[in-house]
Protein backbone atom coordinates (compact mmCIF):
# COMPACT_ATOMS: atom_id res chain seq x y z
CA UNK A 1 0.00 0.00 0.00
CA UNK A 2 1.19 3.71 -0.55
CA UNK A 3 1.61 6.63 1.57
CA UNK A 4 -0.83 8.65 -0.07
CA UNK A 5 -3.35 4.98 0.54
CA UNK A 6 -2.16 5.18 4.10
CA UNK A 7 -2.63 8.87 4.63
CA UNK A 8 -6.31 8.11 3.62
CA UNK A 9 -6.89 5.54 5.90
CA UNK A 10 -5.63 7.23 8.69
CA UNK A 11 -7.94 10.37 8.11
CA UNK A 12 -10.69 7.94 7.96
CA UNK A 13 -10.21 6.41 11.35
CA UNK A 14 -9.49 10.01 12.88
CA UNK A 15 -13.12 11.12 11.43
CA UNK A 16 -15.00 8.07 12.56
CA UNK A 17 -13.53 8.53 16.12
CA UNK A 18 -14.41 12.24 16.27
CA UNK A 19 -17.91 11.95 15.64
CA UNK A 20 -18.29 8.84 17.52
CA UNK A 21 -17.06 10.98 20.61
CA UNK A 22 -18.88 13.93 19.49
CA UNK A 23 -22.41 11.84 19.78
CA UNK A 24 -21.61 10.36 23.50
CA UNK A 25 -21.13 13.91 25.17
CA UNK A 26 -24.04 16.27 26.18
CA UNK A 27 -24.62 19.41 24.33
CA UNK A 28 -24.27 21.85 27.16
CA UNK A 29 -26.76 24.58 25.79
CA UNK A 30 -29.42 21.56 26.11
CA UNK A 31 -28.96 20.76 29.47
CA UNK A 32 -31.19 22.36 32.01
CA UNK A 33 -30.49 24.24 34.98
CA UNK A 34 -30.20 22.48 37.90
CA UNK A 35 -28.55 25.48 40.53
CA UNK A 36 -28.48 29.22 40.64
CA UNK A 37 -25.26 30.61 42.74
CA UNK A 38 -25.04 34.48 43.55
CA UNK A 39 -21.94 35.80 44.45
CA UNK A 40 -20.71 36.92 46.95
CA UNK A 41 -23.48 35.37 49.00
CA UNK A 42 -23.60 38.27 51.94
CA UNK A 43 -22.19 41.70 51.65
CA UNK A 44 -22.60 45.31 53.59
CA UNK A 45 -22.34 47.81 51.49
CA UNK A 46 -22.56 52.25 52.65
CA UNK A 47 -25.32 54.18 51.28
CA UNK A 48 -25.13 55.75 48.23
CA UNK A 49 -22.61 52.93 46.82
CA UNK A 50 -22.79 50.00 44.50
CA UNK A 51 -22.19 46.75 44.54
CA UNK A 52 -21.92 44.15 41.53
CA UNK A 53 -23.00 40.67 41.90
CA UNK A 54 -21.94 37.72 39.91
CA UNK A 55 -24.16 34.77 39.10
CA UNK A 56 -23.31 30.90 38.00
CA UNK A 57 -25.79 28.79 36.53
CA UNK A 58 -25.37 25.12 36.27
CA UNK A 59 -26.73 21.84 35.48
CA UNK A 60 -27.57 18.91 36.83
CA UNK A 61 -23.70 17.61 36.29
CA UNK A 62 -21.76 20.54 37.63
CA UNK A 63 -21.56 22.11 33.90
CA UNK A 64 -21.56 26.00 34.09
CA UNK A 65 -24.27 27.11 31.90
CA UNK A 66 -23.70 30.25 29.76
CA UNK A 67 -25.99 32.73 28.30
CA UNK A 68 -29.01 31.89 29.95
CA UNK A 69 -31.76 34.60 31.06
CA UNK A 70 -31.24 35.93 34.46
CA UNK A 71 -34.30 37.62 36.52
CA UNK A 72 -33.66 39.81 39.20
CA UNK A 73 -35.38 40.95 41.84
CA UNK A 74 -35.05 42.57 45.78
CA UNK A 75 -37.44 41.71 48.58
CA UNK A 76 -36.71 45.78 49.81
CA UNK A 77 -36.40 48.26 47.52
CA UNK A 78 -36.36 51.14 49.89
CA UNK A 79 -32.83 49.55 51.29
CA UNK A 80 -31.33 48.73 47.47
CA UNK A 81 -32.31 48.34 43.89
CA UNK A 82 -30.84 46.16 41.47
CA UNK A 83 -30.12 46.53 37.43
CA UNK A 84 -30.64 44.01 34.42
CA UNK A 85 -26.85 43.12 35.05
CA UNK A 86 -27.03 42.64 38.87
CA UNK A 87 -25.47 46.02 39.82
CA UNK A 88 -26.55 46.47 43.53
CA UNK A 89 -27.41 50.49 45.19
CA UNK A 90 -27.46 50.93 48.38
CA UNK A 91 -30.38 53.52 49.35
CA UNK A 92 -31.18 54.02 53.24
CA UNK A 93 -29.70 51.54 55.67
CA UNK A 94 -31.23 48.38 56.48
CA UNK A 95 -31.06 44.51 54.84
CA UNK A 96 -32.39 43.09 51.74
CA UNK A 97 -32.32 39.96 49.84
CA UNK A 98 -31.48 40.33 46.12
CA UNK A 99 -32.34 36.91 44.23
CA UNK A 100 -31.46 35.94 40.62
CA UNK A 101 -33.68 33.28 38.67
CA UNK A 102 -33.24 31.11 35.62
CA UNK A 103 -35.33 28.76 34.40
CA UNK A 104 -37.19 28.54 37.67
CA UNK A 105 -33.76 28.13 39.55
CA UNK A 106 -32.82 30.97 42.16
CA UNK A 107 -30.17 32.11 44.14
CA UNK A 108 -29.77 34.70 47.09
CA UNK A 109 -28.17 37.27 48.32
CA UNK A 110 -27.81 39.18 51.79
CA UNK A 111 -27.05 42.91 51.49
CA UNK A 112 -26.46 44.95 54.68
CA UNK A 113 -26.64 48.77 54.26
CA UNK A 114 -25.51 51.06 56.41
CA UNK A 115 -24.58 54.84 56.87
CA UNK A 116 -21.30 55.99 55.99
CA UNK A 117 -18.98 56.67 59.41
CA UNK A 118 -18.30 60.18 60.45
CA UNK A 119 -14.80 60.79 59.82
CA UNK A 120 -14.67 64.94 61.23
CA UNK A 121 -16.88 67.57 63.28
CA UNK A 122 -16.61 70.89 61.99
CA UNK A 123 -18.20 74.06 63.86
CA UNK A 124 -18.73 76.98 62.71
CA UNK A 125 -18.06 79.61 63.79
CA UNK A 126 -14.73 78.14 65.16
CA UNK A 127 -14.19 81.16 67.12
CA UNK A 128 -17.30 82.78 68.63
CA UNK A 129 -18.15 86.50 71.00
CA UNK A 130 -21.11 86.98 73.08
CA UNK A 131 -21.68 89.50 76.03
CA UNK A 132 -22.66 88.01 79.45
CA UNK A 133 -26.73 86.74 79.10
CA UNK A 134 -26.36 87.00 75.30
CA UNK A 135 -26.60 83.75 73.11
CA UNK A 136 -24.74 82.83 69.94
CA UNK A 137 -25.82 80.12 67.41
CA UNK A 138 -23.26 77.60 66.56
CA UNK A 139 -23.57 74.59 64.07
CA UNK A 140 -21.99 71.17 63.70
CA UNK A 141 -21.07 69.76 59.94
CA UNK A 142 -20.08 65.71 59.76
CA UNK A 143 -18.17 64.97 56.93
CA UNK A 144 -17.14 61.37 56.15
CA UNK A 145 -13.81 59.71 55.13
CA UNK A 146 -13.82 61.23 51.34
CA UNK A 147 -15.45 64.75 52.71
CA UNK A 148 -18.63 64.32 51.64
CA UNK A 149 -21.78 66.35 53.95
CA UNK A 150 -23.53 63.64 56.20
CA UNK A 151 -27.07 64.50 57.42
CA UNK A 152 -29.28 63.14 59.45
CA UNK A 153 -27.12 61.80 62.51
CA UNK A 154 -27.16 62.61 66.18
CA UNK A 155 -24.81 65.63 67.77
CA UNK A 156 -24.10 65.69 71.35
CA UNK A 157 -22.70 69.11 72.42
CA UNK A 158 -20.72 70.23 75.99
CA UNK A 159 -19.33 73.43 77.29
CA UNK A 160 -15.51 72.61 79.04
CA UNK A 161 -16.88 74.78 81.34
CA UNK A 162 -20.39 75.72 82.51
CA UNK A 163 -19.52 78.99 84.44
CA UNK A 164 -18.32 80.82 81.50
CA UNK A 165 -20.74 79.39 78.97
CA UNK A 166 -23.93 77.00 78.56
CA UNK A 167 -24.72 74.84 75.56
CA UNK A 168 -27.87 73.29 74.60
CA UNK A 169 -28.65 70.78 72.69
CA UNK A 170 -29.41 72.43 69.43
CA UNK A 171 -25.63 74.51 69.98
CA UNK A 172 -27.42 77.66 71.37
CA UNK A 173 -24.78 79.37 73.50
CA UNK A 174 -25.27 81.35 76.39
CA UNK A 175 -22.65 83.56 78.34
CA UNK A 176 -22.34 83.07 81.68
CA UNK A 177 -19.32 85.37 83.06
CA UNK A 178 -16.43 86.56 81.08
CA UNK A 179 -13.91 84.45 80.10
CA UNK A 180 -13.31 81.83 77.35
CA UNK A 181 -14.50 78.64 77.02
CA UNK A 182 -14.67 75.45 74.98
CA UNK A 183 -17.59 74.29 73.14
CA UNK A 184 -17.44 70.73 71.67
CA UNK A 185 -19.92 68.76 69.57
CA UNK A 186 -19.34 64.98 69.46
CA UNK A 187 -20.75 62.27 67.09
CA UNK A 188 -19.77 58.77 66.71
CA UNK A 189 -16.82 59.07 68.46
CA UNK A 190 -15.75 62.11 66.84
CA UNK A 191 -14.96 66.12 68.29
CA UNK A 192 -15.37 69.57 66.70
CA UNK A 193 -14.86 72.20 68.66
CA UNK A 194 -15.31 76.19 69.01
CA UNK A 195 -13.60 79.11 71.01
CA UNK A 196 -16.39 80.87 72.76
CA UNK A 197 -15.34 83.97 74.41
CA UNK A 198 -17.62 86.07 76.82
CA UNK A 199 -17.45 89.41 77.33
CA UNK A 200 -18.79 91.91 79.88
CA UNK A 201 -22.23 93.47 78.07
CA UNK A 202 -21.09 97.13 77.27
CA UNK A 203 -22.27 100.44 79.14
CA UNK A 204 -25.70 101.36 76.90
CA UNK A 205 -26.67 104.30 79.54
CA UNK A 206 -25.46 106.68 82.11
CA UNK A 207 -27.36 107.94 84.59
CA UNK A 208 -25.99 110.78 87.01
CA UNK A 209 -27.09 112.21 90.28
CA UNK A 210 -27.67 114.63 90.58
CA UNK A 211 -28.85 115.57 86.75
CA UNK A 212 -28.03 119.31 87.25
CA UNK A 213 -25.79 121.20 89.85
CA UNK A 214 -25.69 124.86 90.91
CA UNK A 215 -23.37 125.66 93.33
CA UNK A 216 -21.73 129.04 95.26
CA UNK A 217 -18.65 129.99 93.69
CA UNK A 218 -15.59 128.81 96.09
CA UNK A 219 -17.73 125.55 97.20
CA UNK A 220 -17.53 121.92 96.32
CA UNK A 221 -20.29 119.26 95.55
CA UNK A 222 -20.21 115.74 94.18
CA UNK A 223 -21.93 114.40 90.92
CA UNK A 224 -21.80 110.28 90.99
CA UNK A 225 -22.76 108.43 88.10
CA UNK A 226 -24.64 105.12 87.84
CA UNK A 227 -23.76 102.68 84.20
CA UNK A 228 -26.20 100.58 82.75
CA UNK A 229 -26.40 97.81 80.25
CA UNK A 230 -28.84 97.58 77.32
CA UNK A 231 -31.26 95.60 79.96
CA UNK A 232 -31.15 98.46 82.73
CA UNK A 233 -28.31 96.15 84.79
CA UNK A 234 -25.73 98.00 86.96
CA UNK A 235 -22.53 97.95 85.50
CA UNK A 236 -19.41 98.16 87.75
CA UNK A 237 -15.71 98.14 86.97
CA UNK A 238 -15.47 100.11 84.01
CA UNK A 239 -13.38 102.78 82.98
CA UNK A 240 -15.00 106.17 83.70
CA UNK A 241 -13.65 109.95 82.66
CA UNK A 242 -14.74 113.32 83.13
CA UNK A 243 -13.98 116.74 82.18
CA UNK A 244 -15.42 120.00 82.42
CA UNK A 245 -15.83 122.51 79.40
CA UNK A 246 -14.84 125.51 81.93
CA UNK A 247 -11.71 124.74 84.37
CA UNK A 248 -12.08 128.59 85.11
CA UNK A 249 -15.57 127.98 85.97
CA UNK A 250 -15.92 124.70 87.55
CA UNK A 251 -13.27 121.86 87.82
CA UNK A 252 -13.19 118.49 88.81
CA UNK A 253 -11.74 116.90 91.70
CA UNK A 254 -11.17 113.12 91.56
CA UNK A 255 -11.95 111.02 94.43
CA UNK A 256 -11.35 107.15 95.32
CA UNK A 257 -14.11 106.04 93.44
CA UNK A 258 -14.41 106.49 89.56
CA UNK A 259 -18.28 106.71 89.37
CA UNK A 260 -18.23 110.03 91.87
CA UNK A 261 -16.15 112.97 91.43
CA UNK A 262 -16.17 116.81 93.21
CA UNK A 263 -17.11 119.49 91.15
CA UNK A 264 -15.51 122.63 92.64
CA UNK A 265 -16.98 126.18 91.26
CA UNK A 266 -14.36 128.63 90.64
CA UNK A 267 -16.19 131.71 88.97
CA UNK A 268 -19.64 132.68 88.41
CA UNK A 269 -20.88 131.45 85.17
CA UNK A 270 -22.07 128.14 83.37
CA UNK A 271 -20.00 124.75 82.95
CA UNK A 272 -20.90 121.39 81.54
CA UNK A 273 -18.94 118.44 83.18
CA UNK A 274 -18.71 115.51 81.08
CA UNK A 275 -19.06 111.81 81.87
CA UNK A 276 -17.45 109.33 79.60
CA UNK A 277 -17.81 105.20 79.16
CA UNK A 278 -16.95 103.16 76.53
CA UNK A 279 -18.15 105.50 74.37
CA UNK A 280 -21.18 106.59 76.18
CA UNK A 281 -20.88 110.67 77.38
CA UNK A 282 -23.54 112.34 79.37
CA UNK A 283 -23.05 115.74 80.16
CA UNK A 284 -24.29 117.70 83.62
CA UNK A 285 -24.88 121.19 83.75
CA UNK A 286 -23.12 123.12 86.52
CA UNK A 287 -24.17 126.68 87.43
CA UNK A 288 -21.64 128.65 89.49
CA UNK A 289 -23.21 131.23 92.09
CA UNK A 290 -21.88 134.16 93.43
CA UNK A 291 -21.28 133.86 96.61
Amino acid sequence: MDSAAIRRGLIAVLIAATAAGCKGASDPVRDGVAAVAVSPRSATVLVGQTLPLEVTVTSARGAILKDREIHWRVDNEAVVSISHAGLVTAIAPGGATVAASAEGRSGVATVTVVLRAVAAVRVAPAAAQVVEGGSTQLSATLTDADGNVLTGREVGWVSANNTVATVTPAGLVTGVASGTVSILAASEGKVGTATVTVIPPPVAKIVANPTGLSIRNGTSAPITVTLQDAAGKTLTGRAITWSTSDDRIASVIATATPASVLVRGNAPGVATITVQSEGVTLAVTVIVRII
